[in-house]
Formats: structure tokens, sequence, C-alpha cells
């Protein structure tokens, strides 16, 4: 890991150090008092987590009715659903049957119902994984995680997905992010 990325060191009393190593500059840090973080500007602007139990196939329905924007661009927008990333909004897409560049609201209530159970299995099967390393991640263990071994579209184009068997995986930019898809389905 590159230490010219550590942005933050934490040292604690137990010994610990923590390092926040960001190459992309991502994230930021603000210390503030616990009580203030319900109201916290950044926070409040937040949507629903991506695993709550609240985020059903009818709250999608409802977030999406009338977003004209693609269904990736508004997974990725965090201000309808905090959590996911691209990796993430690719592979959930994916496996919803659901192609990147069609209309947020042109999405059915049984499609996001399917969307809103997906969203939950994917990412609690990259947590359960450890998440992915492509390029230096590693988890809070300094283990390295494993999800980018079950990768069904993203980075994959040219080879083929799950369900072809001829190469299949397509690659498009959309808001400035690399889309993977499979061009078949």
């Amino acid at each position: 890991q590159d230490a010219r990325h550590d942005h933050l060191i934490l040292r604690l009393s137990s010994g610990v150090t923590m390092r926040y190593n960001d190459f992309r500059r991502f994230g930021n840090f603000e210390v503030c008092r616990t009580t203030s973080l319900v109201n916290h500007p950044v926070l409040a602007r937040l949507g629903m987590d991506a695993l709550s139990p609240e985020l059903t196939g009818e709250a999608l329905f409802a977030l999406l009715r009338n977003r004209a924007a693609p269904i990736k661009t508004s997974l990725l927008d965090q201000g309808l659903i905090c959590g996911l990333g691209n990796i993430y909004a690719c592979e959930i897409l994916y496996w919803s049957d659901i192609h990147p560049m069609r209309p947020s609201s042109s999405l059915t209530r049984q499609e996001t119902q399917k969307l809103s159970r997906t969203i939950h299995k994917v990412l609690r099967a990259a947590i359960n994984a450890g998440g992915s390393t492509l390029r230096d991640y590693v988890g809070t263990s300094g283990a390295l995680g494993d999800y980018q071994d079950q990768f069904a579209v993203f980075g994959r184009t040219g080879l083929s997905c799950p369900r072809c068997d001829a190469p299949c995986v397509s690659r498009a930019v959309s808001g400035g992010r690399s889309t993977y898809y499979c061009g078949r389905h």
C-alpha cells in the first residue's frame, strides 16, 4: 500500500493504528459530536441504506417512478440509496435482468421487487466474501476480499457471462463511469 495516499492516521490508546488510504480521494473526515450526527449536512442528504430492510420493491418503485435518469445512474445516487458503488450496481443490474441504460421510471413493480431482493443478495454475498480487491483494497483485518472472483460482468468486457456460452459482456460509459452488462439479456 502506498503511504503517499494515507490521508488520516489514527493511533489509538490500545496501540492499534488505523490508516485511511485513498488514492482516489473519495472520502473525507470531520470531527463532530455524536449528538450532531443526525443533523449533519452531509449525512442528512443520504438516502435509504442499501441493506436496510425498508428498501423494499415498493420503496424502490416510489423512489424511481419519476426519474428519467438511467437506472444505473439512479442506483449510484447516494441521495436515493446510499451504499451502492459502481461495481455492485453493475452486478445487481445484471442479476436483476435490467439493462443499465433503461430509464429508472420504466421499471415495473415486479422489476423493483426483484431489484430490491438482488441488492440485498449481492451486497450480503460481497460482505461475506470480504469485499472486492481490485487494486490495493484490504479489509480491517488486512485480508484481501474475494468477491471479484464472483463477478458476472464487472471488468469482464468481451468475456462470457454466467448465462452465455459466447463472449457477451459489453462496456459503456454512463455518467463518467464504466458500465458492464450482458448485451444478450
